[in-house]
């Protein structure tokens, strides 16, 4: 599955909630940005009730992978090429 998101932090958030939710626990998550915190991202992968540092929370914050593309140091990085 590929979604295509602004480049917004609560879509990103609200977005990889869902995902976590809806798919296997083995399921990578993926994502590219070139402005938001991976970290924060990941955050929102963590099961309601759950605390990021139990062991549910780091196995749910774990499967969220991606790529900071810096635009300061390739300003072509937003448009793909």
């Amino acid at each position: 599955m590929r979604k295509a998101v602004s480049e917004k932090l609560e879509v990103k958030q609200r977005i990889f909630g869902e995902l976590a939710a809806e798919t296997r626990p083995d399921t990578i998550l993926a994502t590219n940005t070139s402005s938001i915190s991976i970290t924060k991202i990941a955050a929102s992968a963590v099961p309601q009730g759950e605390s990021a540092a139990s062991a549910a929370g780091k196995s749910s914050a774990g499967r969220v992978v991606g790529k900071l593309y810096a635009l300061h140091v390739n300003p072509l990085s937003n448009y793909g090429w």
